[in-house]
Formats: C-alpha cells, sequence, structure tokens
C-alpha cells in the first residue's frame, strides 16, 4: 500500500480509454444516432490521426462530461458532449457517465483499457477493437467527492502517475 495526500502537488491522474471489441451488429450510423438523444456529436475529421490534437480538443470541450469516439479504420474522430440540461450530477463521475451511458449501449462482450492515447489511435486504427473511447483525465476534486460519498468508480478510471517502482524485496531474517 501507498499513500500520498491529495493535495500532493507531483500527484497526476491521467485517462484511460476504453477499446470496445465483441460488439454484436455496432454499426456506426446508428450508434451515434442512438446517442444523440442525450448527447451533443460534433464531427472531427481527421482528429484520429494525431493524438495530440485529439487530446487538445477533448480539453477544449465544454465544462460538461465529454468524450470522443473512434471508430476502426477511420480517420475521424467523433466529440460526445452531455446535452445541456441532461447533465448528471457534479458527483458522477464521467467515467460512469461513460460505461452507463455510451459503453452499455455497444453490447460489447469485452473492453480493453489503453492509458496512451497514441496507442490506443494505432490499435483502434489497425482495427484492433470496434470502437474506442477517449475520456478526459478525472479531477482530484472529483475523485474526492466519490469517496466523500462512499462510492466506487468504475474499474480503471484512474491511472496515477509517475507509477512507484515496484518489485518484491527480500531480507533474511536470520
Amino acid at each position: 500500500m501507498f499513500l500520498v495526500s491529495m493535495a500532493e502537488p507531483g500527484l497526476v491522474i491521467l485517462p484511460t480509454h476504453r477499446i470496445v471489441h465483441g460488439a454484436v451488429d455496432l454499426d456506426r450510423d446508428r450508434f451515434l444516432a442512438e446517442l444523440s438523444h442525450d448527447f451533443e456529436i460534433e464531427l472531427r475529421a481527421g482528429a484520429a490521426r494525431d493524438a495530440a490534437e485529439l487530446r487538445a480538443a477533448l480539453a477544449a470541450a465544454p465544462a460538461r462530461p465529454t468524450f470522443a469516439a473512434v471508430f476502426a479504420r477511420s480517420p475521424d474522430a467523433y466529440l460526445i458532449s452531455v446535452r445541456d440540461g441532461r447533465s448528471p450530477s457534479a458527483a458522477e463521475p464521467e467515467a460512469s457517465i461513460l460505461h452507463d451511458r455510451i459503453v452499455s449501449r455497444t453490447a460489447a462482450t469485452s473492453l480493453r483499457y489503453v492509458s496512451n492515447t497514441a496507442a490506443a489511435l494505432d490499435q483502434i486504427g489497425r482495427g484492433e477493437g470496434q470502437l474506442a473511447l477517449f475520456m478526459r483525465p478525472p479531477a482530484l476534486s472529483q475523485l474526492q467527492q466519490v469517496a466523500d460519498a462512499g462510492r466506487v468508480m468504475p474499474q480503471k478510471s484512474t491511472y496515477f502517475f509517475p507509477k512507484l517502482a515496484s518489485g518484491l524485496v527480500m531480507m533474511s531474517v536470520e
């Protein structure tokens, strides 16, 4: 176990993206149409070719929960933002919204978790999955709200950085 203060200036949380595979009949147009009832969708032509551009688009997106979707072998990305008036409570983590309102609609049989944006874009560009969903890093304040409420975030919602060196340490007891 390792404990660190949430006020530690070197503590950083990075996003962990999801790659959907094994989804039955995942059709891009139908999927985006279903999402459009609750989300605003903006095409970002060519954004799937450049990880920095995709990260910048997510960072510049509205303050409400926003994600990016890239379909297999597509050069384009779609920014998906919760519609005004349909935003969840501030205490609901974006990772929960991603799973409950987006991933659940894919009927995926499995997800792969990738923390590196460029690596996730490379994988989906090669067709190693049907859909990649990108998220912004969770804010420390949101993580604290969830913990204070006694709730948990979905699997792989946080990627704390830097990682601690780990390994097996042995010491003779004699």
